[in-house]
């Protein structure tokens, strides 16, 4: 929510989307996983949270090896929440 507060035009267009799909059905009761899934735009919005605020956390040790994880290089004594700064990493 504090990102939100800080992009306004976010929260409405969030809020458009969300309340047009809630128009479209006659009770949240038969709100389904397919009508959220449809929501392109909060679907966007999560992965960007999820991005920036892993779920898991990260831990903000340096990695001193050199390794690959799912086709990314990751560079010795590099950061590890950077890898979650790239564009690359980015879903949308």
């Amino acid at each position: 929510m504090g990102y939100l507060c800080h992009y306004p035009r976010v929260l409405c267009k969030l809020r458009e989307e969300v309340n047009t799909a809630l128009d479209e059905i006659p009770s949240l009761a038969d709100l389904t996983f397919d009508k959220v899934h449809s929501l392109k735009y909060f679907d966007c919005f999560l992965k960007e949270v999820f991005r920036l605020l892993p779920e898991g956390g990260i831990a903000h040790g340096a990695n001193r090896s050199r390794h690959r994880a799912r086709g990314w290089r990751l560079t010795p004594m590099a950061r590890s929440w950077a890898d979650t700064r790239s564009p690359k990493a980015r879903g949308c």
